[in-house]
């Protein structure tokens, strides 16, 4: 709750041309009245039920490019089943910010504080073991503007892979880990300059391929964009 993935979900979907779909929305249509309402009224294990009908069948569209789930809706284990065919975001947003917007909107689980702190902290495990990428919820235009990343994490065919936006005075950009990623062949961007940086001790055990290699010695001192060794070669830039 109030990490705006409906206002990130529909930047992105005008960037790509489609018309983003919204869980939340999707399901107050089919309920007839405002989910408060029916919360209030049927009690939280028949909202699921219904929130869970609604995620799947969005889900399931062969047109879904972009879907906003609602923030309980990863506790539903079919929910959390059908991601699997998907590109799963995970908007990061701190406790303080996230109340600062839910609290006051006709969220029922946003009127006690406590509470709402308890499940920020619950479902925040669940959220990461589930992500492809994590983002942080700075603007509304965030998702958009991650979205060559995106498109090259679902494009790059190796398992198991996640990216995470790194955010830092006014630069931003993508950091994708996995195991055997360098050995792959997959870079972001495909076009860009390649450099494997990492310090002396590591190059002893672990060498790059078809790259340049820069060995700064070990130590957190030397994590810095200071003056460093040039590099042997050079070719195209993914960081170790």
């Amino acid at each position: 709750m109030g990490a705006g993935k409906s206002s990130a979900a529909r930047s992105a979907g005008r960037e790509l041309g489609v018309r983003a779909l919204d869980s939340d929305r999707a399901l107050e249509r089919r309920l007839g009245e405002p989910i408060e309402s029916f919360f209030d009224r049927e009690g939280e294990a028949a909202f699921r039920a219904r929130e869970e009908e609604t995620a799947l069948e969005l889900l399931a569209r062969a047109a879904a490019r972009v879907v906003a789930l609602g923030g309980g809706a990863l506790q539903s284990k079919r929910v959390r089943a059908a991601l699997r065919d998907h590109t799963v975001v995970h908007l990061e947003v701190d406790g303080e910010a996230a109340w600062r917007r839910a609290s006051g909107r006709g969220r029922p689980l946003a009127r006690d504080r406590r509470r709402f702190d308890e499940l920020h902290a619950e479902r925040a495990a669940l959220y990461e073991s589930v992500a492809d990428a994590v983002i942080p919820a700075a603007d509304r235009d965030v998702v958009r503007r991650a979205l060559p990343a995106l498109e090259a994490l679902r494009a790059g065919g190796v398992r198991g892979v996640r990216m995470v936006w790194a955010v830092g005075g006014a630069s931003e950009y993508p950091v994708f880990l996995a195991r055997g990623l360098l050995g792959s062949g997959f870079f972001f961007p495909a076009e860009g300059r390649r450099f494997a940086v990492t310090d002396e001790n590591v190059v002893r055990y672990h060498r790059v391929v078809a790259a340049a290699e820069v060995a700064v010695p070990p130590g957190e001192s030397e994590k810095t964009l200071g003056p460093a060794p040039r590099p042997s070669c050079a070719s195209s830039l993914a960081l170790t």
